[in-house]
């Protein structure tokens, strides 16, 4: 009886921790702390997110300097964007936060940037997958006696992700500087 309990203490305890760090980072006191941790709380309850995870990813936006209001207008475009590219959360945070910035925008433009960076990267995978497809037809059968299976057992699994969230954040310079800053 008492395990179960333990770990519950313990997670909270965590939880707890970590939203400490928000509060010293941002500085958020009295009701913007209370905002920041009851959002953490519900989308730790309504996605596939932990409250700890999420407050992990409130942290990193108040390094970035985000206010307590900025994070709060933040956190659930950050949350999609993760979940849709299936990046490490606080990866994504940084290379969300670092786009958002870079456009001197406000944070309630943050879903926007989420839906670019994930349309960009849904682009890159296609294009990857149909050159890895494009590989696999060329080399049909064995090469130099090698099955092709093993030809691909030696290419990386992932990108390393701070490279290809800078990729991804250059495509999305480029693509927004043609447009005159504007999204499509």
């Amino acid at each position: 009886m008492g395990l179960p309990f333990a770990g519950a203490v313990k997670t909270y305890a965590e939880f707890d921790d970590v939203m400490r760090g928000v509060k010293a980072v941002t500085g958020a006191v009295g009701k913007e702390f209370e905002m920041l941790t009851e959002k953490a709380k519900f989308l730790g309850r309504t996605t596939s997110y932990t409250s700890s995870q999420i407050a992990g990813a409130m942290l990193e936006l108040g390094r970035a300097g985000f206010a307590p209001k900025e994070i709060d207008d933040s956190i659930a475009g950050i949350l999609d964007l993760a979940r849709a590219t299936k990046t490490d959360l606080s990866e994504t945070t940084r290379i969300a936060a670092s786009a958002l910035r870079a456009f001197n925008l406000p944070a309630a433009e943050m879903g926007r940037i989420c839906d670019v960076l994930v349309a960009k990267a849904t682009e890159q995978s296609e294009k990857h997958l149909a050159k890895i497809a494009g590989k696999e037809e060329k080399t049909e059968g064995t090469t130099r006696g090698r099955p092709k299976k093993e030809i691909h057992a030696d290419e990386p699994k992932d990108k390393d992700a701070a490279v290809a969230g800078l990729k991804i954040h250059t495509r999305l310079l480029r693509d927004l500087s043609t447009n005159g800053g504007v999204f499509v």
